[in-house]
């Protein structure tokens, strides 16, 4: 959840049992070029686990660097591929990047390949209710099913229900 999955939330999570928790999606350009955006946006401790970072990122590089910082304090990192905000659609992150599953599949192949296959590295896309194409402030993203397993892209679905 934006701004609410914060270390006092996730410890409150914690005392109802939870398995897995997960930061709020980082923006890994600055997360990689900030120390305050770290300081403010990320923090853990030693009962925060297993702890998964979720990142925003649309490069292979910027991606495998944030992930590299936060390997020691966390058990995997994830890739936003569903935030539909329009700030990130223009910033080419966050669900925009179910347009370009060839560029999702290379991220999570770096950063593989950059802290080791034994690391986890998810990703969360964004199920829309039409299953072949999603439509984010009216565009037309195109999800292609098909070309996500032609990839071999290895797929982590969450499914948040809301009201309203």
């Amino acid at each position: 959840m934006v701004r609410y999955s914060k270390l006092p939330f996730r410890q409150l999570c914690r005392d109802y049992a939870v398995d897995l928790t997960f930061t709020p999606m980082l923006v890994a350009k600055e997360f990689t070029r900030h120390p305050h955006a770290r300081y403010t946006d990320f923090s853990t401790n030693e009962l925060d686990k297993p702890l998964i970072a979720q990142f925003a990122a649309k490069d292979s590089v910027t991606l495998s660097r944030a992930a590299e910082m936060v390997y020691p304090y966390v058990d995997g990192v994830d890739l936003n591929c569903g935030c539909p905000q329009t700030w990130a659609c223009q910033e080419g992150i966050g669900a925009c990047l179910m347009k370009s599953p060839e560029s999702v599949r290379d991220m999570v192949r770096g950063a593989k390949s950059h802290l080791g296959n034994d690391f986890c590295v998810s990703t969360k896309i964004r199920i829309h209710a039409d299953l072949r194409y999603g439509f984010i402030d009216g565009i037309n993203v195109g999800i292609r099913w098909s070309l996500l397993d032609r990839l071999k892209v290895r797929v982590l679905i969450s499914f948040q229900f809301m009201d309203g």
